[in-house]
């Protein structure tokens, strides 16, 4: 008996494959002079080719059992899936058979892949191309055309992104040229639905060609090929290798943080705009690629997504460094290869580009306060826990981090945001974390303040699973004897048992927040006062919105159920505003916080 293989089992017309059958012998009397042949007049070859055990031929190993023949596929061979039929039989008149599977596909070049649309003509199809290595990733590698092989239509891309899903094979180094057979696919991430797909070939089979070959030239990019409106404004260049004169950071690097021991960590993942391009900001309306259903008769606004932006994955290629950068800096010598995710190109810098940082924005404060003005703001902590391992779900600092939290925030309050008379906050863990923040803010030796605060602390915990919560710090210092600078009337919570209706009609806590109302009277020292009303919210954030997975009680999606209850938090917010105003249209109402 005898089983059979190719490899590569996907191949080309012109290439070679290695035909094997590992035969199981005969025993009693044991088999003798064995014979293996097959029929390859399917791919051009002999009838009754044999194959060889004698380590020669292609054969790796002799007399190991395993039957051997390098194969050569006509070229004038039909593509499609081919089955080789293969006799066994030995000297005691035994005989055997086997099959081998292969299959010859058309041999395409990478623009003929790509094609000039979003999306490759060939989705689907198993085909086999050649290419220069450019790049090498942790789970995939990108292919270019030699010079010599691109087309002359300047919308289709010469590089395409090899998906090995483990690191690629070591056929698949920098500089390499190879012939790649595989599936061509269009991948886009289940976490992300609302972009563009990415070309891939998948499953593929690597051959070597040569080694040492030279990288085809970067294409430089000015920003007239980021094109400010059209979202696939970058799609000719997919894949293929490219440089920018200089990038102009729209947001500083990524990273992670380490909340207990409150330090952070740069990952070199950040944003930009090329030169002389305008920094963009956020637009009225929905994504231009957002796939969520619109209800009938609802027609909101689109956003075109800035699509000149790009994003720097610094440590995209295995081995490459990160860069780690300030928002509106600029970045120079920049190359690499144009991936794309998270709905944008991403370049991939050369672990080898000689890149430089320069510039970068620096905190500004603000405006110091006339003698006669009120000033209120708000401030997101960011998940401000403190030291003492409370039940719930908040995270516990070691006394050192939470100190340096501390000594930075109520800096960053004194000497930038210029201790207001009113500052509402959110993301506070408790009352004891918010007083604690309000004793170093009045320590002036430390915080640096101009003025005085003497800050008291105002905080309700609300219903969020991760006991984050608003709160207020309130400036009390004396502006006249016995008299505060803010007098607080009262600090009410809003809505914390608020029910709303799930479509199987049972109910669920409506606010994690709830909305926290601060009634006060800002005083002055020459006797006036202004009453004022803050209101401050921490709305359901966008965190799962497009999510497709199941839903719970009754909702169709995750997705549903959260756009649902952000829909419905935001209508209690504004009638409990407009109420207000209907009983008194003087109030003075200020709304902050993060509405998310």
């Amino acid at each position: 008996t005898g089983t059979g293989a190719a490899s590569p089992a996907l191949l080309s017309a012109g290439e070679t494959t290695l035909l094997t059958v590992v035969v199981v012998p005969g025993t009693n009397p044991a088999s003798s002079a064995i014979v293996v042949q097959a029929d390859l007049t399917t791919i051009g070859g002999s009838a009754t080719q044999a194959f060889n055990d004698a380590g020669t031929g292609g054969d790796l190993t002799a007399v190991d059992g395993t039957y051997s023949y390098a194969a050569t596929v006509a070229l004038a061979t039909t593509p499609g899936a081919k089955l080789l039929a293969v006799s066994i039989a030995d000297a005691q008149s035994r005989s055997g058979s086997a099959s081998i599977g292969l299959s010859v596909v058309a041999r395409v070049g990478i623009h003929d892949i790509q094609g000039s649309g979003r999306q490759s003509p060939l989705v689907g199809a198993d085909v086999v191309t050649e290419g220069i290595v450019t790049a090498v990733k942790t789970n995939a590698f990108f292919l270019q055309s030699a010079p010599a092989d691109t087309d002359a239509n300047p919308a289709t891309s010469q590089g395409i992104l090899v998906f090995t899903g483990a690191a690629p094979p070591a056929a698949a180094a920098v500089g390499n040229r190879v012939t790649v057979a595989g599936r061509i696919t269009e991948f886009t991430s289940s976490s992300n639905p609302n972009q563009l797909s990415l070309t891939e070939i998948t499953s593929p089979t690597v051959a070597l060609v040569s080694g040492g070959n030279a990288l085809p030239a970067p294409v430089v990019l000015s920003y007239l090929d980021a094109d400010p409106v059209l979202v696939d404004n970058l799609e000719r260049f997919e894949g293929m290798r490219v440089a920018f004169g200089n990038l102009l950071t729209t947001g500083p690097d990524e990273g992670s943080i380490n909340e207990a021991n409150a330090t952070s960590t740069a990952n070199g993942n950040f944003w930009g705009v090329l030169e002389n391009a305008c920094r963009p900001f956020r637009e009225t309306g929905i994504g231009a690629l957002d796939v969520t259903p619109i209800p009938v008769g609802v027609n909101p606004p689109r956003f075109d997504t800035n699509p000149e932006r790009i994003r720097v994955q610094s440590t995209g290629q295995v081995g490459a460094p990160i860069i780690a950068v300030d928002a509106s800096a600029y970045v120079a010598g920049l190359r690499g290869v144009l991936d794309y995710g998270f709905g944008a190109y991403i370049l991939l810098p050369d672990p080898d580009a000689a890149v430089t940082v320069t510039g970068g924005a620096v905190p500004r404060a603000v405006v110091d306060a006339r003698a006669n003005e009120v000033t209120i703001a708000g401030f997101n902590l960011l998940r401000f826990y403190d030291d003492v391992n409370d039940a719930g779900g908040d995270v516990v600092l070691t006394t050192l981090a939470f100190e340096r939290r501390l000594a930075k925030t109520a800096k960053a309050i004194c000497q930038y945001v210029r201790a207001p008379d009113i500052l509402g906050v959110v993301e506070v863990e408790n009352l004891n974390a918010l007083t604690r923040l309000a004793a170093a803010i009045n320590d002036r030796a430390t915080s640096g303040c101009s003025r005085d605060t003497n800050y008291v602390a105002r905080l309700e915990s609300g219903n969020d699973p991760g006991n984050i919560n608003i709160g207020f710090l309130v400036r009390t210092v004396e502006v006249r004897p016995g008299v505060p600078r803010v007098q607080i009337v009262d600090v009410t919570q809003f809505g914390k048992t608020e029910t709303d209706t799930n479509p199987n009609g049972t109910t669920s806590i409506l606010n994690d927040r709830p909305p926290l109302v601060l009634r006060a009277v800002v005083n002055q020292a020459d006797g006036g006062s202004f009453p004022v009303t803050v209101v401050g919210n921490h709305l359901r954030s966008l965190s799962g919105v497009n999510s497709t997975a199941p839903g719970s009680n009754g909702w169709s999606t995750d997705g549903a159920r959260i756009r649902a209850k952000r829909a419905a938090q935001s209508l209690f917010l504004a009638n409990l505003v407009h109420a207000r105003q209907v009983a008194d249209p003087a109030e003075r109402i200020v709304l902050l916080g993060d509405f998310n």
